[in-house]
Parts: structure tokens; C-alpha cells; sequence
């Protein structure tokens, strides 16, 4: 559990920050308990730590990355939302030099979803959610660093097939004024 505040940390030490994912984590995401109770677009459902933790969409990622960043007074960087983005506009951030977290499944699987339980939404819940980093690509593949290490490329129609399939949700960390 944890992959999207440890895809996030992926990037901030990328970016020069010296900071651990168990201090994103434990000082900086949003968390909510009890996890099958939790609107994943405001929090971390349950906790990253335990097997009592889900997973967060980009919200809760965005804030704890902006609250970092204001804690040790960056004002040059920031997170954005960029759930949406389309396959081409995630090689134009690439291009730019910029990697970016996503929402994928472990092993770019199909994705699905749990039937445990609903959301306050009355959604089901994802089952096999993950969160990369997108590094780079090429004709054929998508580049990534996987917290777990489990894919280091997938197709471009695979990676878009499965990124689709989760919303097309992702989440930037530039400068502000490139945003």
C-alpha cells in the first residue's frame, strides 16, 4: 500500500527534494479511517502502512506534495491535477522533461473493481490499483518507474488502454510558472 505517495516522492527527489515517502506519507497525506468510508478524491483510504489501507486518487496526492512543498518554503514548484490528460499530452509533459505520476493497475492488468463494498459515492471501489511514475517513451513503449518493480515498460496501446480504463488520472509536479 502506498504507491501513490511513493510515486510522488519518486518525483520530489527527482526534482532535488530530500525527502522519504514514510515522511509524505506520514506527515503530509491526507488519511481517513475506516478506509471503507473514505472519498479517495479527499484522502487516503485507511493507512498506507497496514493491510488497512486502499489507495487515494490525485487529490489527496496534490495536497500533500503542496503541503511539502510550503513547509520548506518552495515557491518555485507545485502539484497539479491533471486527470484528463490524454496519452499525447502525457509525451508532450515527457518531452518537456517533466515525469509524471499516474493511475494504472499492478502489471497494467484490466482494470476492475472490488465488490467488498461501495465508496460514499456508491461506486465500487478499484481492486489492483497502482501508481507509477511515467519517465519516458518511444515509438513502441511507455517508460516507467514502478514503486513496486514489477513494469518497467508497457506498450503505448496497453499503457493507454489501462490509463484510460482508470480515468486518464494523473498528477504533475513543475515549476508554476510552466503549469
Amino acid at each position: 500500500n502506498g504507491c501513490e505517495i511513493t510515486s510522488a516522492t519518486i518525483v520530489l527527489n527527482y526534482l532535488g527534494f530530500n525527502v522519504s515517502k514514510v515522511t509524505m506519507a506520514d506527515t503530509y497525506l491526507p488519511k481517513q479511517y475506516p478506509y471503507y468510508n473514505v472519498d479517495p478524491n479527499v484522502a487516503y483510504m485507511g493507512n498506507p502502512h497496514t493491510g488497512q489501507g486502499w489507495y487515494c486518487l490525485p487529490g489527496p496526492i496534490v495536497t500533500a506534495v503542496n503541503s511539502y512543498l510550503s513547509s520548506v518554503g518552495d515557491t518555485k514548484y507545485i502539484a497539479k491535477d491533471i486527470t484528463g490528460v490524454s496519452v499525447d499530452g502525457l509525451k508532450d509533459y515527457i518531452k518537456k522533461g517533466h515525469p509524471i505520476v499516474f493511475w494504472a493497475t499492478v502489471g497494467f492488468s484490466s482494470p476492475r473493481r472490488s465488490y467488498s463494498f461501495t465508496l460514499p459515492n456508491g461506486e465500487y471501489p478499484y481492486t489492483g490499483l497502482h501508481c507509477l511514475v511515467l519517465k519516458g517513451y518511444d515509438e513502441e513503449s511507455m517508460y516507467i518507474a514502478d514503486p513496486l518493480g514489477i513494469t518497467s515498460t508497457a506498450s503505448v496501446d496497453r499503457f493507454a488502454s489501462v490509463f484510460q480504463g482508470m480515468g486518464s488520472r494523473a498528477v504533475i509536479i513543475a515549476e508554476r510558472g510552466l503549469l
